[in-house]
């Protein structure tokens, strides 16, 4: 597959290869670099080539910062799945994209309760709105 291509992300414990204890920071670019971007691509549904490499590059610092912990992994692709779904999510967040976040709640076969501290705040936000619109509905 080139790397112009998209990967599927529901498949990323097959798509990222185990690392050795010795990795390189430059290794660890080379290997998940263009995997970790277009993931981010497709979840976000982002087209802005700078914010999705600096979405890759803090995907990759974590991941550099975690390194110990991902070279023992069994499953490293759950592993750096994990961290670029963090990512997404802060980012979506931050960006006030609460559909897109709905969307991969729905879609994502990814424990909940990995996101659900991103996701709280937006669904209490969400429920007082709804509340204010049915006491208004009543007044009227």
């Amino acid at each position: 597959m080139s790397t112009n291509e998209t990967r599927d992300p529901r498949t990323a414990e097959n798509e990222f290869p185990a690392l050795s204890a010795n990795i390189g920071n430059q290794q660890l670019v080379d290997l998940y670099y263009s995997r970790i971007y277009s993931s981010i691509a497709r979840l976000t549904a982002l087209t802005d080539a700078v914010e999705l490499r600096t979405l890759t590059d803090k995907t990759l610092q974590k991941l550099w910062t975690n390194r110990r912990l991902l070279v023992k992994e069994k499953r490293p692709g759950v592993f750096i799945f994990k961290a670029l779904l963090q990512e997404v999510f802060r980012y979506l967040k931050k960006s006030g994209n609460t559909d897109r976040i709905q969307f991969l709640r729905r879609t994502l076969p990814v424990d909940p309760a990995s996101y659900l501290h991103i996701i709280a705040p937006v669904q209490s936000t969400i429920y007082s709105c709804l509340l204010k619109i049915k006491k208004l509905w009543k007044i009227s």
